[in-house]
């Protein structure tokens, strides 16, 4: 797929999507390549074959067209400053580490928030531009929460629908957001929100009641979404069943050094997802004799993420050094117990890497929903392979019969290990239960559902 730059105003559409990021990566030199992060794809594929604008910025602000079918691509152009002032400030030091009940401490800076409204008016702008009369506008996540209000006063005949894929914190956390009745009264004008579980649409509801009151008595509905995994782009990485199972037998031996006994952790280097608490109950599982640590490696494939704010280079430098201490307490030179990959990882490698190991492990503090459970599921129709999963994850919710556990809990992150990587004559009945669930639910049909529900809102709905 190749990129053409176009100074062409593109044809207004039914639907405009909203983003942080365009789905593709515009790459002078490679052309066009999937964004990084589970979010685009699977909205990508939600929206696959319904004529659609995507909003997201880019360095540049060019509009492009690609060579295929597809929404159309509009870029918000944003400089430097704008993007270290809205992205790296305020989206994620003051509202990512707010809405994960307070992971880090959040900053909150009067500079950072004004760089959050201005680039969110121009996203505003973008949106009202390239919406047809009467069209939806489908704004996504944590990044773009002032953009209902401007577009409700800038385009009322538009149907404004929000999705945020990070959990909504309670009451009392929001309060701490100086910026709070802005940003609930921008919500409060959309038409529905959706969210990932019943937690987060109780705080939206409690929040919006609070701070977020409208004049004319409307007030949007507050849908709880479950987002599904990107079946599609699993499936085309996956579709050679020969060729993953011949990758996944390569990187369990060069990689990982063919333990008898394989832990993998698949998250991007962010505090949020509770790695080092995962390298906790791992070396808590080999100092108590629960897992050997001559028959066991725990490889983490961890891509770099918001490096240009401070907290993140902070808990990936804290990661690094923990991995080294367990394997100086654990491993030899030759025989590391420990493997962290620190690169971005291609599909078809993630889903080799899915099928090599016997057990996933995933220990988020908090996360919206977390997909990595979820694509770990579909990717294994042998049946086999363990899943611990932190109940703190919204999917904890659908996959009941994981091992559930409490993440800060290091001697019971460390029993979950041992359980999972023991053998189990019950293990292939419940992942068949649990993926099943996560086939049944597509993301065509999660857009079907959201887009669904955006119709005229009565004042006592």
């Amino acid at each position: 797929m190749t990129v053409t730059p176009s100074a062409r105003r593109p044809p207004l559409r039914p639907l405009v999507v909203a983003a942080n990021r365009l789905p593709y990566r515009i790459d002078a030199t490679n052309g066009c390549l999937p964004s990084p992060g589970g979010m685009a794809g699977l909205v990508l594929e939600a929206v696959a074959g319904r004529p659609a604008a995507w909003v997201g910025s880019t360095p540049d602000g060019v509009g492009v067209e690609l060579d295929g079918s597809g929404p159309d691509l509009v870029g918000v152009a944003l400089r430097d400053d704008e993007a270290a002032g809205y992205y790296d400030g305020c989206a994620n030091q003051t509202l990512w580490p707010l809405y994960h009940d307070l992971a880090v401490a959040p900053r909150y800076e009067p500079a950072w928030w004004d760089a959050y409204r201005r680039v969110n008016a121009r996203f505003a702008r973008a949106v009202a531009a390239a919406a047809a009369p009467g069209a939806i506008a489908w704004l996504h996540d944590y990044h773009l929460q002032l953009v209902p209000g401007l577009l409700r006063r800038a385009r009322p005949d538009v149907q404004v629908g929000v999705f945020l894929h990070v959990p909504f914190p309670a009451p009392a956390l929001f309060a701490q957001l100086p910026w709070r009745v802005e940003v609930a009264a921008a919500l409060g004008a959309a038409d529905v929100v959706g969210v990932q579980d019943r937690a987060s649409a109780a705080h939206l509801r409690a929040v919006l009641a609070r701070f977020g009151r409208r004049g004319d008595g409307r007030r949007p509905r507050v849908l709880t979404l479950p987002v599904p995994a990107a079946l599609g782009r699993l499936g085309a990485a996956a579709a050679d069943p020969v060729a993953v199972a011949e990758r996944a037998a390569h990187l369990r031996r060069t990689e990982a050094g063919d333990p008898a006994v394989l832990v993998l952790g698949v998250d991007r280097l962010d505090y949020a997802k509770g790695i080092d608490l995962r390298l906790e109950g791992f070396a808590e599982a080999l100092r108590r004799g629960l897992l050997d640590p001559f028959r066991t490696v725990f490889v983490q494939v961890a891509p770099p993420t918001r490096v240009g704010a401070p907290p993140f280079r902070r808990h990936a430098a804290d990661v690094r050094r923990l991995a080294r201490s367990i394997d100086e307490a654990f491993g030899t030179p030759d025989r590391p117990v420990v493997r962290l990959i620190e690169r971005e990882v291609a599909a078809e490698e993630v889903v080799a890497w899915y099928r090599a190991a016997d057990v996933l492990a995933v220990t988020s503090r908090r996360d919206g929903m977390n997909l990595v459970a979820k694509e770990f599921l579909v990717t294994r129709p042998d049946g086999d392979g363990a899943l611990v999963l932190s109940e703190f994850a919204g999917a904890a919710a659908a996959l009941r019969h994981a091992h559930l556990v409490n993440p800060y809990d290091r001697r019971g992150v460390a029993a979950a290990l041992a359980a999972a990587a023991a053998p189990s004559a019950t293990r292939r009945a419940q992942n068949a239960r649990m993926r099943a669930a996560v086939l049944a639910a597509t993301p065509a049909a999660w857009a079907d559902r959201f887009l669904g529900a955006l119709r005229p809102v009565s004042p006592s709905s």
